[in-house]
């Protein structure tokens, strides 16, 4: 936070990777590193976290099947299992992280 004209804010990454308009990103709690998602007009929802002091990219979920215009919001629930996706189509998409069997 910043508390004095010594303190100062300063970029720690930028995040590459949607084509168009990022609209919005959601923290994502309760996880053992920190997460957050992105939307835009790309109809591409990014999930990124920082792994070892660097931020990536961990996935990337396709909603072009699921939405025709820009996801316009992501909001994760307060668990941080299912993160709801609203678009310009007047339609939400529920997501909930499903393991693979290995």
């Amino acid at each position: 936070m910043v508390n004095s004209e010594q303190d100062r804010l300063v970029q720690v990454s930028r995040l590459e990777g949607h084509d168009e308009t990022v609209w919005s990103l959601a923290w994502r709690p309760n996880r053992s590193f920190p997460q957050l998602a992105s939307c835009g007009t790309d109809r591409i929802v990014r999930l990124w976290g920082e792994v070892a002091g660097t931020w990536r990219l961990l996935t990337e979920i396709d909603a072009t099947s699921r939405h025709t215009r820009t996801l316009r919001c992501a909001a994760w629930d307060p668990s941080g299992d299912v993160l709801a996706v609203t678009s310009f189509d007047s339609t939400t998409s529920l997501w909930k992280e499903v393991p693979t069997d290995e």
